[in-house]
Formats: C-alpha cells, structure tokens, sequence
C-alpha cells in the first residue's frame, strides 16, 4: 500500500510540475488551452492536498510547538506555494476571456498573474531540491523498472560510489528542472518587459497626439462653438498580433490593436 501511494504521489507531482511548466508557454500553446491547461493543474493541486490532509491537519495542529525544524520549513514552503497558486488562480480567472470583465486595471492584474507564477516556480524549484532523495529514489525503484532491475544485481560497491551516484542523480534532477524553469521564467520577463515598453511608448505617444489636439485647437480657435477633441488610448499594451490578448481588434487592419491606438 505505501509503495503504490508513493508511485501515486510522485507521478501526480510530476504532471503538476510538466503542466505548470506548460502553462508559461502560453503563445506556444494559445490563450483557450492555457485557461483550460491552468484549471486543470489547479484541480490537480487541490487532490493533491487532499492526498496529503492528514500531514496537513497534523502540522497546523502541531505549528511552532512539537514538530520539527525540517517539518516546519516544508509546511511554510507548501503554504507560500499555494498562495502563490491562489494568487494566479484569481488573476487569471480576472482577465480570462471566460468573463470578459471590462477593468481600466488590466494590465496589472497581468503583470500580478506572470509575477505569482514565476516565484511560485522558484518555490517550487526549491521544493524539488530539499525532496531530491525520495524523488530519485522513487523514480528508480518504483516508476522506472528497468533501472531497478539493473541494480539489484549483487554488485559490492565501495561507499564513495554510492556517494558519487547520490550526487549525479541530484544534478540530473536538478539541471532538467532548472533549464525547464529558466525557459519558462524568461519567457515571462521578455513579456513583462515587452509590456512595459509597450506601455511607455503608448503613453509618450498618446501624451504626444494630445499635445498635438490642444495646439491644433488653440491655433483654429474656438469661436465658432466647436467643442475640442481628446486623445484616449484605451490599452497600453500594444498587441500587434491576435492570441496575446482576448481583446484585440483591428478594424482598421493595420496590424495594430485598435485598443492601444490614440482615439
């Protein structure tokens, strides 16, 4: 029984963390899978709380007084990753195309949504290492057979082997998750900072064009009653392809988003 809820666990940890990596891919994979894919390893985190309650229940009972250091620094792990899904989970619902909720704030609640989802992967990275021994061990005894087979094979071994084994499996583990992350993770900095160009040429240029309105007004005049126009740009974010934003549209077919364009 204990050997099959390991394999469990480690397999269920291990969608998580390949969805959770997917979903950074978001141009890759399209907005509407990555709304669909992120729900998914969402309900996948909540059964895998629910796998693990009684630890849960047992620690909270147990905080700062008869638990270990050890438990402890995994139970304030565990709690900073699932705010940091909550906090994603929020944001993302907000500025999904499901609800189409009209909000002058969207590009923070994006900015907060990318910013939640990178330091939880650093989390979870974190997590990965101090779990790095049960992880590598039930990998090879219980998910890849094979390997298992191999090495009960009497074979006496000295102890620095076993040692040396210990510490490639570790950078094995640890370079493929880290090379997943940093992939991921620059991935959402090049869009951050794509964004926040973008929202700072919108703005020279919109400060621009009503500079641009009021001197053509105060040049024409004002005496024949016409009212002065102002120049409103609705979006900072400066789309210049469909998929990136559920809102994007291009009347004018220009290639550019009308929504960041000086009305």
């Amino acid at each position: 029984m204990k050997t099959k809820k390991q394999k469990l666990n480690w397999i269920i940890d291990a969608i998580l963390f390949a969805g959770f990596i997917i979903c950074f891919l978001a141009d890759m994979t399209g907005l509407i899978a990555h709304q669909i894919l992120g729900i998914a390893v969402g309900a996948l985190c909540v059964y895998h709380m629910i796998l693990h309650w009684t630890w849960i229940k047992t620690i909270t009972t147990r905080l700062f007084k008869r638990t270990s250091k050890q438990a402890e620094q995994f139970y304030i792990l565990n709690a900073g990753i699932t705010l940091g899904l909550l906090t994603m989970l929020i944001t993302g619902l907000f500025i999904s195309t499901w609800f189409e909720l009209a909000t002058e704030h969207y590009l923070v609640f994006k900015n907060i949504h990318v910013i939640a989802a990178i330091v939880t992967l650093l989390l979870v990275v974190l997590k990965i290492a101090l779990h790095r021994r049960w992880i590598v061990e039930t990998a090879k005894h219980h998910i890849f057979t094979r390997s298992a087979i191999k090495e009960q094979t009497p074979c006496p071994q000295p102890a620095a082997v076993s040692c040396d084994t210990e510490r490639r499996n570790f950078l094995k583990l640890m370079g493929i998750v880290g090379l997943l992350s940093a992939v991921a993770i620059g991935g959402s900095l090049d869009g951050i900072k794509n964004t926040l160009v973008n929202t700072a040429e919108k703005s020279s240029a919109a400060s621009t064009n009503q500079d641009s309105v009021k001197s053509s007004t105060n040049t024409s005049g004002t005496s024949g009653g016409e009212s002065t126009s102002t120049c409103t740009v609705r979006c900072h974010e400066g789309c210049s392809y469909p998929g990136r934003c559920h809102r994007y549209t291009d009347s004018n077919n220009n290639g550019r988003c009308d929504l960041g364009e000086c009305m």
